[in-house]
């Protein structure tokens, strides 16, 4: 099929009618399964693709609802949005070459129930858009999990997640950059990951009800807050595992709930927090345990930094 196999204008609506379980099924597409142009609505459903050229699903602008798809090996992008609504329900994506959503502002993507297995760059990337989600997971990234970041133009992005599994990510699970970006993670278990789990060199992410498996580099944090940015851990969440230590500090960091454990060694500082100079530490609940270094098992604080 050439180029995509189907461009949206106007009205559309895909779908498999039979009442067997069947799908729709496409391959080797030149670019991928469908295009939307501004000011167009479309429904695609029951679709199973293989072997796309570029983005397998793209949109200009417009309305889009895909629904109970499977979309495998792209060269492009998953999903591609400059512009427009996308609502994604129940669909795989598997073997993207970069990422399993990449968004511009000012396009709005939700997710529920979305699988994202081995995409190239970035599970989700979120440039200036908004992104919500359900359900979601992310396993064998082969870059970050997912990620939050102004656009080219200063628009900062926001994102929130319900449920969010990462699992096998070769870089950070969740990152952050760029001031006025914000995310929110409720829920779901952050897999430990090749380098940081959580990294943040700017904006803000707030962690609630969130299980994170720390890293497995030995001189890497769990969570790393880098000046300018503002993390905040909260509701049961809990920060465990392997690696230098639980959380880094170089911005802000509010621990209003959850638990700091595990983190044991003989040498270094800090077992549980570090702060660095300059850094902030306000702790208003939660619980630190169980963490031991060769100095500041639980908090090591560096001139200048404050708690």
């Amino acid at each position: 099929i050439g180029n995509y196999a189907i461009t949206n204008h106007n009205k559309l609506q895909v779908e498999y009618t039979g009442t067997d379980g069947g799908y729709i099924e496409m391959n080797n597409l030149r670019q991928g399964v469908l295009y939307s142009n501004p000011e167009a609505t479309a429904v695609l459903k029951d679709v199973h693709a293989v072997n796309m050229g570029l983005d397998a699903l793209k949109s200009a602008g417009g309305t889009i609802t895909v629904e109970n798809c499977v979309l495998d090996t792209t060269e492009g992008h998953g999903i591609y949005m400059s512009d427009g609504e996308m609502t994604v329900k129940n669909v795989t994506f598997t073997n993207n070459a970069k990422c399993g959503a990449y968004i511009l502002t000012p396009s709005v993507l939700t997710l529920e129930h979305v699988t994202i297995s081995k995409p190239g760059t970035r599970g989700v990337m979120n440039l200036g858009g908004t992104v919500k989600g359900t359900d979601v997971t992310v396993t064998d990234p082969r870059g970050y999990g997912v990620s939050n970041e102004r656009s080219k133009t200063g628009v900062a992005g926001t994102v929130e997640y319900t449920n969010l599994t990462i699992n096998g990510c070769q870089k950070n699970n969740v990152y952050s950059t760029g001031e006025g970006c914000k995310t929110y993670i409720t829920g779901g278990v952050l897999g430990e990951s090749a380098l940081t789990n959580v990294y943040l060199s700017g904006g803000e992410v707030t962690l609630t009800d969130v299980e994170i498996l720390g890293s497995a580099a030995a001189d890497k944090p769990a969570i790393n807050v880098r000046a300018k940015a503002v993390c905040t851990l909260n509701g049961s969440s809990r920060i465990h595992g392997n690696g230098e230590r639980g959380v880094n500090i170089s911005g802000v960091f509010n621990m209003e709930g959850g638990e700091i454990y595990g983190y044991k060694s003989d040498k270094g500082s800090g077992g549980a927090v570090r702060l660095f100079t300059g850094g902030t530490f306000h702790m208003s609940g939660g619980s630190i345990h169980d963490n031991r270094s060769g100095y500041g098992g639980a908090v090591y604080v560096k001139t200048s930094a404050v708690f």
